[in-house]
């Protein structure tokens, strides 16, 4: 059974009488810089004590001098727990307001005195891509995390960020532990609401993750195609190896026959090779002058190549990355 706890402005999560997160302490961000504490109004929170997640609980935080309201919603979905916030900036006539902060304009402080074995972030890199980040040390966690498995003890906990329609959240570490921010990615806003992020805690990994993201896209009254209903092509029941994290666009014919020696040599069982970017035959600014690729790059072509790779190297399928401008 989930639970929660008020301690003065801050509360904290458990299961079964475990802290899962600990110290949570919400601040609101301005344009201006400025960072304010929120006051929870403990006496209509009515929460002390342990009190089970049974239904939806709200907590009230209030500012008086700068005319802030902030409720935390906690409420359980099956074995998840979705926190959502509603933040609304109030202002006199008679004073230009100072607006929500366009990134982090609401956060959630948690301790680093959450001790972890280890964790994995998924956090952004660039526009399109993520990359993996693995420590123990809350403070490191990688800007722009959008989700965050944590082994405690014998159990693991994720967290899951969520996006709401115009607005998004994102975990980083800083010099206290780490955060959950959400934004809304434009200046002159004076009201944020919806869900923020959710959590659950399993023994098992795999399931925990899969369990997490469904409930949270029921609440999200959303549907996608899990990785446990969706049928995959035939190549990806094998290993295989892309390009582009090898090369990136400096991708040439020797390059790749130097990789399919190395994993001769060590035995692995790749099936199949993407030749990522860089492969095409372009112009100087980037536009595609024909179907064939880069003579310089390829100079005889792929069809030898291919043939090489399937019948000197064991490969079934070689494919080829391409996004054709011009």
């Amino acid at each position: 059974m989930y639970s929660i706890t008020m301690n003065n402005n801050s509360f904290h999560i458990k299961k079964d009488g475990q802290y899962l997160l600990k110290d949570i302490t919400p601040v609101v961000c301005f344009e201006s810089g400025q960072q304010i504490s929120m006051q929870a109004r403990l006496k209509e929170n009515g929460i002390a004590t342990d009190t089970d997640i049974i239904g939806k609980i709200v907590l009230e935080y209030l500012n008086e001098d700068k005319n802030i309201s902030l409720k935390i919603m906690i409420e359980p979905v099956n074995n998840t727990i979705i926190i959502s916030v509603e933040l609304e900036v109030g202002h006199k006539f008679s004073e230009i307001p100072d607006m929500l902060s366009p990134i982090g304009a609401i956060k959630l402080l948690i301790s680093k005195e959450n001790n972890v074995n280890k964790y994995l972030a998924n956090h952004l890199n660039g526009l399109f891509w993520t990359r993996s980040y693995f420590d123990c040390d809350l403070t490191k966690i990688p800007n722009k995390t959008q989700m965050l498995l944590m082994e405690k003890n014998d159990s693991c906990l994720y967290v899951l960020t969520i996006c709401n329609g115009s607005f998004k959240t994102e975990i980083n570490g800083y010099e206290k532990g780490m955060e959950i921010a959400m934004s809304g990615y434009m200046a002159g806003q004076m009201l944020i609401n919806g869900p923020m992020f959710s959590i659950g805690v399993s023994k098992e990994p795999y399931s925990l993750i899969n369990e997490v993201t469904w409930n949270s896209l029921q609440y999200r009254n959303g549907y996608v195609v899990n990785s446990y209903t969706t049928r995959y092509p035939e190549q990806l029941e094998y290993l295989g190896w892309c390009s582009w994290d090898a090369f990136y666009d400096d991708i040439n014919e020797s390059g790749i026959y130097e990789k399919a020696d190395e994993f001769k040599k060590l035995g692995l069982p790749v099936k199949w090779f993407v030749i990522d970017s860089g492969w095409s035959d372009l112009t100087k600014d980037s536009c595609l002058n024909s179907l064939k690729p880069d003579s310089h790059k390829f100079p005889n072509g792929f069809k030898p190549l291919i043939h090489d790779l399937k019948h000197e190297y064991g490969l079934k399928w070689v494919g080829v990355w391409h996004a054709f401008l011009g």
